[in-house]
Formats: structure tokens, C-alpha cells, sequence
């Protein structure tokens, strides 16, 4: 079970854990989950000039495996300082990831705060991180947009029983919006997130670069500070209390959402070899 969990994000993963829990669950696709969070979004500049310069180095061959240990390396800490404010992965888009914090007891304002927080900590972690050897060094960059609201997370398929999950809503829009905004190293956070978090940052406010319209232009904090930062926490993800155990009907129906070519390792527990 916590295997085949570590491959889904807290979202899904206790949406399919409470639907399967209830009496009236509906658990035949498509299905909707929908709940009020923020999202970041950061994309990472510098992996194609890495790629160049290791392709030059190794012409034969050879240098995807140095490659991919350099890159796996950057994500580990990029990772690792998101979820230590209880950031979830929800999405690996290329170079590019998205996070969502999974519903908690903590409200709106405060994982809020927690987005901007780790936005900054990645700014400070990994701006103009140096990725390769002693002689071909990249410097990688991350460019992060936070937005706020109301997400919805589709869950989609049920063809030779594969699943799908992906979400929409205004949170999205606004962190990708910011990010648009942003230049190298910048952590930029929309207005409606801005509103909420405004008593423990210092940023400085910009208008949308690329306004066009008649309309009054889009406003969007770039941060330089926390006020008041908060304590750390591990992501949220639901616990079954009575046993670890579950039925293999909810054990399928979570296995169905992991890729077909990982299951049969996992299950082995071979996933190194995966």
C-alpha cells in the first residue's frame, strides 16, 4: 500500500481512500473532487544547455547516466525543501512541476503562507545552482508562480483499467500567469494570493508585463522576504487508523492510476530496479 501510495499525490491518494470508505460512493469514471487550496508552479531553466554540454563531452555515449544523477540530484532538493512545507507534487510537466497543498486542518491563509515560503527557500536554495562536472558546470535556474482559489481534479479513464487525474480551476491560471511574469530566480505570487498573505512578506509589487487590454492591468507580488515564517510539516496524507491493510478492491483501484509498466516491480518491491 504505501508503495504503490508514494507514486500518487495526497490529493488523489485520500480522495480514493475516503470514496471508497463511503456507503454511496460513485467510483465509476469520470469522477470530480473539488476544494479550496494554492497551487505553485515552477519551471526550471537550464536542463537543454546541461544536455548540450553532456552530449558534447560524451559524443559516444555515456553521458545520460552523469546526466541523470546531476538532475535527479537538483529535483531531490527541490523536492525535499517543497514538501518540508507540506508542498505535494502533483504533476511532472518535462522540466517544469506542479504543486498542490492536499486538503488539511490548516486553513486557507496558512498553507498560503506555506506556497510563498517555499517559493522563497527554493529562490534562496537553488538560484544559479551549479549541475555537471569539474569542467562543465550549468547554472540552473527556477522561475515559480503561486496562485489561490478553487481547484478541481478530474479523474478520468477506465479503459483496460487505467486511470488518469488532472486539474483545472483559477488557482492554475494564476500560477502560471505569475510565473509568466517572472524573470530567473523570481518568486512571484498573484494578487489573490498576495491578499491573503500580505501581513507576512515583503514584496515588491508589479504590474502584468503584458498587459494589453482597456482594462486596469493585473498586479503581482514578487517576493523578497518572510515576516513570520512557519515551522515546517510533511505533507498531509490520510492514514488508514485501523490497519494498513486495505481491501483489494481499493488496492486495485489505487494501483490503477500508477504507470502499467511500474506495477509488476513495485509489487515486488524492486522498484531500484524499475
Amino acid at each position: 500500500m504505501e508503495s504503490f501510495a508514494s507514486y500518487l499525490p495526497a490529493s488523489v491518494f485520500n480522495f480514493l481512500l475516503e470514496e471508497s470508505g463511503s456507503a454511496d460512493a460513485k467510483l465509476t469514471p469520470p469522477l470530480k473532487q473539488t476544494y479550496s487550496t494554492c497551487v505553485l508552479f515552477a519551471d526550471i531553466s537550464g536542463f537543454t544547455a546541461l544536455c548540450e554540454a553532456m552530449s558534447m563531452k560524451y559524443p559516444r555515449g555515456g553521458g545520460d547516466e552523469f546526466l541523470a544523477k546531476r538532475i535527479n540530484s537538483y529535483f531531490e532538493l527541490l523536492l525535499r525543501t517543497l514538501s518540508s512545507q507540506g508542498g505535494d507534487v502533483f504533476k511532472f510537466a518535462g522540466d517544469a512541476i506542479l504543486v498542490v497543498w492536499p486538503p488539511s486542518e490548516e486553513d486557507l491563509t496558512t498553507r498560503t503562507r506555506r506556497a510563498a515560503q517555499s517559493a522563497l527557500e527554493v529562490k534562496k536554495i537553488l538560484a544559479d545552482a551549479s549541475i555537471g562536472s569539474s569542467t562543465d558546470t550549468v547554472a540552473l535556474n527556477v522561475k515559480i508562480g503561486v496562485g489561490v482559489g478553487e481547484i478541481t481534479i478530474l479523474h478520468v479513464g477506465g479503459v483496460f483499467g487505467r486511470m488518469e487525474y488532472l486539474a483545472t480551476g483559477a488557482p492554475l491560471i494564476q500560477a502560471f500567469h505569475a510565473e509568466h511574469q517572472a524573470d530567473k530566480k523570481d518568486a512571484v505570487i498573484s494578487a489573490e494570493a498576495w491578499a491573503l498573505v500580505e501581513p507576512f512578506f515583503h514584496a515588491e509589487i508589479r504590474e502584468d508585463k503584458a498587459h494589453k487590454g482597456d482594462g486596469p492591468p493585473e498586479q503581482y507580488a514578487f517576493l523578497v522576504s518572510c515576516e513570520k515564517p512557519l515551522r515546517k510539516v510533511s505533507v498531509h496524507k490520510r492514514k488508514d487508523e485501523k490497519s494498513n491493510i486495505v481491501s483489494p478492491a481499493v488496492l486495485r483501484r489505487i494501483m490503477n492510476y500508477v504507470p502499467g509498466a511500474i506495477v509488476p516491480w513495485v509489487a515486488i518491491a524492486e522498484e531500484r530496479w524499475a
